[in-house]
């Protein structure tokens, strides 16, 4: 790991793995876009794979007056 001992960012660092979730691929992202484009009226935010989708249902999920976190992170 390249962070030092009690480093204050250690926390952050073990919870990138939750936050990162599968692979999306350039493709993907690719397929995502041209489909947006080409409706008549796209969406102004649009989810792509499964991470992408979590991460703003659960955005949708929380509660507006306490501030959001996609993971847990224990300072």
């Amino acid at each position: 790991m390249f962070l030092s001992e009690n480093d204050p960012y250690t926390p952050l660092y073990e919870a990138l793995p939750t936050l990162r979730g599968e692979l999306i691929t350039p493709e993907d992202v690719a397929a995502a876009v041209a489909d947006t484009i080409e409706r008549p009226a796209p969406a102004l935010r649009v989810p792509v794979g499964a991470p992408a989708e979590k991460v703003l249902r659960a955005r949708k999920e929380a509660p507006e007056d306490e501030p959001f976190l996609a993971t847990e992170i224990n300072w």
